[in-house]
């Protein structure tokens, strides 16, 4: 079992899903792996993606592709005077995924974020070749708002698997009070 994991935007919640589904596959006997081909930033990531696959593997083997801008994969390798070659990441993609049963590949931002002038996530997906799952905030239009990436899965030839909804961890300020008809705040 393997998918491209790609969000609405930027902290949305695609490492979470990821983490939870490699844990959730490892304790069930099966040997996978995060991937992230590029940071942007810090490492975190990977860190994370690392720490839930298959032992034995290394941070440059879950993630090729470290650049220290915090901004989109373009502007960052810009800054960097980096020229981001797509053959030595999908080289790395195809390494991993013959030494696991399963790959979990995460995208940088969001599905149409630039990696370079001519090239977005989307177009890494398509050449990686996997089944996607969208990962968006759990909010009220949702799923309306990304509707659109689902219909870009499908033109790219990719197979739209999933659509997760991330949960805040963060408790709401304020609850209903059914019985006043108003809110109150949370004590």
């Amino acid at each position: 079992m393997s998918f491209f994991i790609t969000g609405t935007d930027t902290g949305v919640g695609k490492t979470h899903t990821a983490v939870q589904l490699l844990r959730l596959l490892r304790a069930n006997g099966r040997s996978c792996a995060g991937f992230k081909p590029i940071c942007c930033g810090d490492r975190r990531d990977a860190e994370l993606l690392l720490s839930a696959s298959a032992n034995g593997l290394t941070i440059d083997e879950i993630n090729p592709l470290w650049l220290k801008t915090p901004a989109a994969p373009l502007t960052a390798a810009q800054i960097e005077a980096v020229n981001i070659n797509i053959e030595p990441l999908l080289d790395a993609f195809r390494k991993l995924a013959a030494r696991v049963d399963g790959v979990f590949v995460e995208g940088v931002g969001g599905w149409m974020v630039p990696v370079r002038s001519d090239y977005f996530v989307k177009d890494l997906a398509v050449e990686i070749g996997l089944p996607v799952l969208v990962v968006a905030r759990n909010r009220l239009g949702c799923l309306e708002s990304h509707s659109p990436d689902s219909r870009q899965c499908s033109g790219g030839g990719l197979a739209l698997r999933g659509r997760g909804l991330e949960q805040s961890l963060q408790r709401p300020r304020y609850r209903p009070n059914h019985q006043r008809g108003h809110f109150r705040k949370r004590s």
